[in-house]
């Protein structure tokens, strides 16, 4: 694997970082993989929503919002 493939395919990323809510959110469209590291034990503010399901009834199907 070269290591432009490996850039491309996934993002370290630290609590820190000035522009992790904006890596986040171009990750989850691109589809790419966010590694993050140093994450004390709280996680911080930022991410919450993202591992927080939200579920929107339409009908009788539940969807993922």
């Amino acid at each position: 694997m070269s290591s432009d493939y490996k850039r491309e395919l996934f993002k370290v990323l630290k609590p820190s970082d000035e522009k992790i809510q904006h890596e986040l959110e171009l990750a989850i469209k691109m589809g790419k993989i966010i590694l993050l590291e140093q994450v004390a034990e709280k996680i911080p503010n930022e991410i919450e929503p993202l591992l927080t399901p939200i579920f929107k009834n339409k009908g009788k199907i539940k969807i993922l919002k």
